[in-house]
């Protein structure tokens, strides 16, 4: 997390995109404020299963996964969370 999200903690990740989109429309309508972000996993991958050869990339290997993720003001997360059930 970078510095300036210091005051911002995570209350929601997951690697579905649909249920990640109904998780912010709860919190809109709960009055609150959030930042919502994706982490590509790419990098992360190809530096795990790679290791400067191609193998990682060929068919049935495993997939690469988007995280959806949902940040709120360290004050709110408790009712943020009591929002997202």
């Amino acid at each position: 997390m970078k510095l300036f999200d210091a005051d911002w903690v995570e209350v929601y990740l997951s690697t579905d995109y649909e249920e990640y989109l109904r998780k912010q429309i709860m919190l809109r309508e709960g009055g609150m404020k959030f930042k919502a972000k994706i982490r590509n996993n790419s990098l992360r991958f190809s530096m795990n299963f790679l290791g400067g050869r191609s193998g990682g990339l060929s068919r049935g290997g495993p997939s690469i996964k988007d995280y959806y993720v949902i940040l709120v003001r360290r004050a709110d997360a408790a009712y943020a969370k009591f929002l997202l059930g």
